[in-house]
């Protein structure tokens, strides 16, 4: 078998393991009238890998505000709402250690409607957050 790197179902399975060591699955809290956001994200002290996630999926690659003055300077990939959807989607069947979260982040309900996102989608989006909180806690 000859490995070909660009093909796009080697991109995936490269960025799949990439998310599953270094990326995050969760829901941004928010408040009306959007409620609770997918995310997806990556951070790095290397921009070169961020990049080619933004290449592959969008999203922006910007400084990691949170980076401690004594450690080297760290990017942030991030991805929300209906863009994390579709990559969670497309990387999901190569997903090992956050197969659940990625299993969760899928049922997160997309709106397209007008302004005001309907009560039912936002208890849903709800649901959706408070599943990832679970599955993304540290510790035994």
């Amino acid at each position: 078998m000859i490995f070909t790197p660009d093909t796009i179902e080697n991109k995936l399975i490269w960025a799949a393991g990439y998310i599953d060591g270094d990326g995050s699955i969760f829901c941004r809290t928010g408040s009306l009238p959007h409620g609770d956001m997918l995310m997806l994200s990556v951070s790095s002290t290397k921009q070169v890998g961020l990049e080619m996630l933004a290449k592959l999926f969008g999203g922006n690659v910007r400084p990691d505000p949170k980076t401690n003055p004594r450690c080297a300077p760290a990017f942030r990939w991030s991805l929300s709402g209906k863009r994390a959807h579709a990559a969670i989607k497309r990387l999901y069947p190569f997903l090992i250690l956050r197969k659940k979260q990625g299993a969760v982040a899928l049922n997160y309900p997309l709106w397209r409607g007008g302004i005001k996102t309907p009560l039912l989608v936002h208890i849903l989006r709800e649901e959706v957050s408070k599943s990832l909180r679970i599955l993304n806690r540290r510790g035994p």
